[in-house]
Formats: structure tokens, C-alpha cells, sequence
């Protein structure tokens, strides 16, 4: 199949909608994180940590037993297609709604509070709405259709938003967090059928499936490993040291998603669907995955340096006492989410080939490393397992770069040399918070959290400008495109 030209033009608007509306979605979910932990007990979050990780493990791993995703990399399927891969998704989230319901009275010695398990039987209906919307949110993202993905995005975080805001403050407790949830899937899911023509015809084709199993079968299996090895840390944690200190543990996670969220959703929605149209043209696939990363990395870095220096004028502005001890683990975990801005992209490189097989071996290798680091740390304590987590991620970096680099003819010198200006950047803004917080300590915590934010924020963006960065001109072209024509004036596009 002839490799599909991708135009620039289409990418830079894709991101600009993207961007728009994860940074809307990300502040929202920073001012509810803040509202949420000043109302809510940190066991609240321990009991909805262990209960949700059993239905996220079933979601990620089972969900759509890698059909959506085969939808936006294949570009030679159609509505019969669909139509099939529509009522297979809806039959297994409606099996696996059911099927949790039944065994939810036998949860309790897993999950280890009845609590728990209330919150596991309710929290099942997920699977069922979720089969229902995935067709058509593939579509969205097959279609490059980002104005529209942005739209569904957007009555996602004003349903569940409202519904978790609102119910705390009610009084509901961990049950606000577990019903905004399903109200935000509803919507995700009314939200996609809402923006797609497509309707599903009564035809089904079990040829359909097959015809994406090699691909899908590889990535089911691949995300059951992945799930294992990034999210057992959290339900063990929760089981071994207790809910309050699983609370502790899941919130820096929380504030760790942020980051990541913003710049990952680059990677799933802008990435993967642009490279799986290139066929392999290793040539336009090693720029865009170089020009991707910077980017990211630019936008996601500026967030995770803060959150690293400043954990506990943080914890002290913004959290409250009843999160005192977070902030060891807040720091620890946000240099976990700054490599894994950069070690997340590589995935996306042999998703986008159809090298499922081979994202499946890299998967069984990262989950035994990972599993290794942070099992030796619940043998001491829960900032051990932070501790183990991070050694295991940095270990990882380079190797699991390199798989994805020998598929599209990408060095690593030529890599990091693509982003050296943004690693002396991160090292600016680092030394002036840090710089700024020793002048700024000593009273109000909100006039050092807001005072070296600022300062460092400031070295961070005159170290590229002073670079010319052509990644922060992307940024800036992408965000704000007035700026970015003030800027580099001076220079050609």
C-alpha cells in the first residue's frame, strides 16, 4: 500500500485543537485535584485506587481486545469492517459488565475492604459504555478529525467534573469519584456517535476480525504486560501498607498524570494516526517522531520540573496537612514522568509499523525490570517503591528507545542532539527554582510556590529562545501562533 501524504498544515491545526483542549482539560482537573483533596480523606482515594485498578486493568487490557487501535492503523477497512468490530466491542463491554458484577462478592479477599468491592460492582458499568463509543472515537482519530475528538473531550470534563466537584461537596465521598467517572463516559461515549456519520449496520463478518487479529491479538497481550508492570505498584502499595497510605502513593501519580496526559495525547491522537499513514516511509517517520518528542517535551518539561523542586511549598499551599509525607514521593514521581515524556513515544513508532510482536517482547522485558524495581521497595517502605520504580524507568530509557530507532534508521546521538537544547532548558529552570526557593522560603508557602514557578518558567523559555529552538517555534506555532511570528521573526519559516 502507497504511503498517504500527510500534510503539515492538517498536524500543526490537529495540535493546536489538541493542545487547546488538553490544557482546558488539565487545569480543570488540577482545580478539582485541589477542591477533591482539601474536602476528601486520603483513604478515599486508597479504597478508589484498589477498586478502579481491577476495572482499568479489565478496560485497558480486555476493552476492545485491540480493534480500535487497528481501526487508525489500517487504512484499508471500511463500514462492513466496522460494523463488525462494533457489536464485537459492544458484546465483550456488556460480558464483562456482567461477569464483573457476578464475581464482585468474591472481591473482598483481593481488594481487601467491603467498601472496595461496593465501589468494583458499580465501577463495572464502565466496560459497557465504553464498548459502545470506541468505534467511533477510533474513527475521530483515523480521520485526523481533531476539532471533533476536542468536542467530546470537552462535555467529558464538564459532566464529570460537575458530577465529582458537586457530589463531594454533597457529602458522597469516594462514591462522587466513581460516579463522575461513569457520567464522563456516557457522555465520551454520546459525545463520539454524536460527531461520526457512521451507523452500524445488523451485518456481522467474523472474516472481519480476523483480518486484524495478527495485530490486535499482539497488542491485547502486550497492553495486559504493560497494565501489570505500570499500575500493580499502586494496588500493592494500597494492599500492603494500608488505604491511607495507597491515598499517599496514588495522589503524586494524580499530579504526575498531568503532565503526561497533555503530552501523550500528542503520541495517541497526533503521532500514531499521522506515522501509520506514512506505510512505513522511514524517512518522513524519523522526522516526525523527532519533531513529536521535542515538542513534547518542550510543553510536558516546564510542568514536571516544578512539581520536582517544589513539592513542599506544594504540599503546604495546596494539598493541606492531611497530606504531610507526599512530598518525598510527589518529587520522586515527577522525575519518573519527565523520562517517561521522552520513553513513551517509542511504543508508538511500532504500533504505527504494525510491529505489534515486536511491542509485545519489548513490553515482557520493561514489566520483569519494573516489576523488579518496585517489589524490592514494598519490602521496605513506600517511598522505597517509589525509589525502586524510578531506578527501573531510567534503566529502561535507552534500550526501549533503541527498538523503536532501528525500525525507522534513527540513531541515539542523532536523537538527543535533537533535543539538546531542551535538556539545558530543564537544567536552567531547575537551578533557578531551586535558586529562587532558597531566597523566597521562610513564610507564606504561596509566595515560593508562585515566586521560583515564575522564575523558572522565565530561564526556561529564554534558554531556548537564546537557542533559536526550532522545537519551541513548533510549540508556538501549534498554541499561539501571533507569538511565535513575533518571536522568530528574523528567522525563515
Amino acid at each position: 500500500m502507497k504511503a498517504q501524504h500527510v500534510d503539515t498544515s492538517v498536524i500543526i491545526s490537529g495540535s493546536r485543537w489538541v493542545a487547546v483542549s488538553q490544557l482546558a482539560k488539565q487545569l480543570t482537573q488540577v482545580a478539582t485535584l485541589i477542591v477533591l483533596a482539601n474536602i476528601l480523606d486520603p483513604s478515599v482515594f486508597g479504597v478508589l485506587a484498589l477498586a478502579t485498578i481491577m476495572t482499568r486493568f479489565v478496560d485497558t487490557v480486555i476493552g476492545d481486545l485491540g480493534t480500535a487501535a487497528a481501526i487508525v492503523q489500517r487504512q484499508d477497512l471500511g463500514p462492513p469492517q466496522y460494523s463488525t468490530i462494533f457489536w464485537f466491542n459492544s458484546a465483550v463491554g456488556v460480558g464483562l459488565t456482567v461477569a464483573g458484577a457476578l464475581i464482585s462478592p468474591w472481591m473482598q479477599p483481593v481488594l481487601g475492604s467491603e467498601l472496595a468491592v461496593d465501589v468494583f460492582r458499580v465501577a463495572v458499568l464502565s466496560f459497557a459504555i465504553a464498548g459502545f463509543g470506541m468505534v467511533p472515537l477510533a474513527l475521530l482519530r483515523h480521520d485526523l478529525a481533531y476539532s471533533r475528538l476536542v468536542k467530546v473531550d470537552i462535555l467529558v470534563v464538564v459532566v464529570s467534573t460537575g458530577v465529582a466537584v458537586g457530589g463531594a461537596i454533597a457529602g458522597w465521598g469516594v462514591w462522587s469519584l466513581v460516579i463522575s467517572s461513569l457520567c464522563g463516559g456516557v457522555a465520551g461515549t454520546t459525545g463520539a456517535w454524536w460527531q461520526v456519520s457512521f451507523r452500524p449496520t445488523r451485518s456481522f463478518d467474523a472474516n472481519h476480525l480476523r483480518s486484524v487479529r495478527s495485530f490486535s491479538t499482539n497488542l491485547s497481550v502486550f497492553r495486559l504486560v504493560n497494565f501489570v508492570s505500570q499500575f500493580a505498584d499502586r494496588f500493592l502499595v494500597a494492599r500492603v501498607f494500608g488505604d491511607a497510605a495507597g491515598g499517599l502513593y496514588s495522589q503524586p501519580n494524580r499530579l504526575n498524570q498531568i503532565p503526561l496526559e497533555i503530552t501523550a495525547v500528542m503520541y495517541r491522537r497526533i503521532l500514531f494516526p499521522a506515522m501509520s499513514k506514512m506505510d512505513g516511509d522511514r524517512a518522513r517517520m524519523r522526522s516526525s517522531f523527532k519533531r513529536t518528542v521535542g515538542v513534547v517535551l518542550t510543553a510536558g518539561a516546564p510542568m514536571s520540573v516544578p512539581l520536582i523542586v517544589l513539592a513542599y511549598p506544594l504540599t503546604d499551599a495546596v494539598l493541606g496537612s492531611k497530606w504531610v509525607g507526599v512530598e518525598p514521593l510527589i518529587q520522586i514521581v515527577s522525575v519518573i514522568g519527565l523520562i517517561q515524556l521522552v520513553s513513551n513515544s517509542s511504543g508508538v513508532v511500532l504500533q504505527a509499523l504494525g510491529r505489534t510482536d515486536v511491542l509485545l517482547y519489548r513490553g515482557i522485558v520493561i514489566a520483569i525490570v519494573l516489576l523488579g524495581g518496585y517489589s524490592i521497595g514494598l519490602t521496605i517502605s513506600v517511598e522505597a517503591v517509589a525509589w525502586g520504580y524510578l531506578g527501573a524507568v531510567a534503566l529502561l530509557l535507552i534500550p526501549t528507545l533503541e527498538v523503536a530507532f532501528r525500525h525507522i534508521d534513527l540513531g541515539q546521538r542523532e536523537f538527543w542532539w535533537s533535543l539538546r537544547r531542551q535538556l539545558l532548558a530543564i537544567a536552567a529552570q531547575f537551578a533557578a527554582t531551586w535558586g529562587a526557593l532558597q531566597l523566597l522560603d521562610g513564610g507564606s508557602p504561596w509566595l515560593p510556590l508562585i515566586g521560583a514557578s515564575l522564575v523558572g518558567a522565565i530561564a526556561y523559555g529564554a534558554t531556548l529562545l537564546v537557542w533559536r529552538d526550532p522545537h519551541l517555534r513548533d510549540l508556538l506555532r501549534i498554541g499561539l501562533p501571533p507569538l511565535e511570528r513575533l518571536l522568530y521573526r528574523e528567522t525563515s519559516p
